[in-house]
């Protein structure tokens, strides 16, 4: 794999890591990112599901390892990463209900687009209240900075 392909996704994820760290308190686990040229999914039986990401985690050390598709992400714009790599994110937080549910006997071959349904959700609604925080805060900067002195 080229070296400046890895660089160049590295910088990326590097970028978001640094945004994310606080609002997600990443900087409580030991998070290491590993890059591919390409990832297959441990659910999706389809060889054509294109896995992005991929994070596997020792929840109860606060340990994870993200694996990154230097090929998958490279076609991403900036926002489709930032959704992907806060999916993944969250996964440190529901994956330890899913190895609890997935340990149980009898689930349904498809019992995991459960907890990937929450996950979506719940990084959907982290990164939307982020976009509407900082818009609200632009408006408040905006709106406290008209002049007032030719009144």
């Amino acid at each position: 794999m080229n070296k400046k392909r890895v660089e160049k996704q590295k910088v990326r994820i590097d970028a978001l890591c640094e945004k994310w760290n606080a609002p997600l308190f990443l900087g409580m686990w030991d998070l290491r990112f590993v890059y591919f040229d390409n990832l297959k999914s441990s659910y999706e039986p389809d060889d054509n599901f294109e896995c992005f990401l991929k994070i596997n985690s020792g929840w109860e050390y606060l340990d994870a390892t993200v694996s990154v598709s230097v090929s998958s992400i490279e076609k991403s714009s900036d926002d489709e990463l930032e959704e992907l790599f806060l999916h993944e994110m969250v996964h440190l937080y529901t994956n330890e209900v899913w190895d609890v549910v997935e340990d149980c006997k009898g689930l349904p071959k498809d019992a995991y687009k459960h907890n990937e349904r929450l996950t979506t959700m719940m990084a959907k609604i982290i990164l939307n209240t982020q976009k509407l925080t900082e818009e609200r805060t632009r408006k408040e900067i905006n709106d406290n900075s008209i002049d007032t002195s030719s009144t």
